[in-house]
């Protein structure tokens, strides 16, 4: 059955994308896929918890041309003797459950008149930055729950 709609039934909805800033990421995901161009790639899933508790996913995206990003990727979950390992391993769950850090960027697309602006991933933080990054995390997370609303 075809999917039918009325187009004057759009709703404009307020979008902000996710602000650029470090963030914690957990993987839940990996697909492989054929990009436009005709090449093997590899998607990421990371689910991205804001301040605010709301989650975020973004997709990743990793070519051979990009391989570097999979190693700074498992440079950021603390085991990056398993880039050499992933190599010719089939088994995407593996990425599954790794946590991270990582810094968004905006990347803004001109469509004519339509611009859309997404949150994507700048870069992975290697595990031996995040914890500068960490502590910065913790004081925005203190200015965001005020001490009265602290569940102890």
């Amino acid at each position: 059955m075809p999917f039918k709609y009325n187009p004057q039934d759009l709703e404009k909805k307020d979008y902000t994308p996710l602000p650029v800033g470090y963030y914690k990421f957990d993987c839940v995901s990996a697909e492989e896929k054929v990009s436009k161009a005709g090449n093997d790639m590899l998607v990421l899933n990371l689910k991205i918890i804001d301040n605010g508790g709301k989650n975020n996913l973004l997709q990743f995206y990793v070519t051979h041309k990009g391989l570097h990003n999979l190693k700074d990727f498992w440079d950021s979950v603390g085991e990056p003797g398993m880039f050499k390992k992933m190599g010719d391993n089939e088994d995407l769950s593996l990425y599954e459950g790794k946590v991270g850090v990582v810094k968004t960027k905006i990347d803004r697309r001109d469509y004519g008149e339509i611009v859309y602006l997404n949150a994507g991933v700048d870069h992975f933080v290697k595990r031996e930055d995040q914890a500068k990054v960490l502590v910065l995390l913790d004081e925005k997370e203190k200015d965001v729950m005020p001490d009265d609303d602290l569940p102890f």
